[in-house]
């Protein structure tokens, strides 16, 4: 009996371990967006930027926090720091803009030659447009605070797809204060962040202007 408990015990470590190896391999990135690749655009080269950030010469608090969040993934991804600018847009950049077509918290994505244009609704929609360039192009994946799957490589390369959303509804989740405190890595554009009110009764920030609250 003993022996037969060891050899289930070791047949069930070994299919686990095969199981998880076979996951690993076979990963695919299921949020890819459907549609035709735009042009190559070269991000970073053997840990070295590539490209800039881009803002306008009055950002906003949110598109000042999606320029941050950007620099940081790419960075963790590559090992390059894309400086951040602000002025007029030129080649070799990524451009972090406000479309108030695209109403509070949606986004678009667009290329031209070798410029990638990020633009989001009035409030945390730039900050979408981040997270859904991360998630859906680049394959990166943010499930909780120490959860985090990244495609790592010192030369990043990516082929966006050109595309725009604007969530139907306004409230998208009752549990959204339990999410923000993840800080980095809270994935914006999957349906977690409904809008809640700006404030409570008592005039605490439920939202941080960063995120488009006020």
């Amino acid at each position: 009996m003993i022996q037969n408990s060891k050899l289930a015990g070791a047949c069930l470590i070994t299919f686990l371990a095969v199981a998880h190896g076979s996951a690993q391999t076979q990963w695919q990135n299921s949020l890819k967006p459907e549609g035709k690749p735009a042009t190559r655009l070269k991000v970073a080269a053997n840990g070295k930027p590539a490209v800039t950030i881009q803002l306008p010469a009055q950002p906003t608090p949110p598109k000042t926090k999606a320029a941050g969040e950007l620099q940081h993934w790419v960075r963790e991804i590559t090992g390059a720091t894309l400086k951040i600018k602000t002025g007029l847009a030129g080649r070799n950049s990524i451009s972090l803009v406000t479309d108030p077509k695209l109403g509070d918290e949606g986004y678009s994505i667009a290329t031209k030659g070798s410029q990638l244009t990020l633009s989001g609704g009035r409030t945390r929609g730039v900050v979408n447009a981040v997270y859904a360039l991360l998630e859906e192009d680049l394959g990166c994946r943010f499930y909780t605070a120490d959860s985090i799957r990244l495609p790592k490589t010192n030369t990043l390369v990516i082929t966006p797809v050109a595309r725009r959303y604007v969530p139907r509804l306004k409230i998208r989740d009752p549990f959204y204060p339990d999410f923000r405190h993840w800080g980095r890595g809270i994935s914006l554009t999957c349906g977690f962040a409904g809008v809640l009110p700006r404030t409570n009764p008592k005039g605490r920030h439920y939202i941080g202007t960063d995120l488009g609250g006020g």
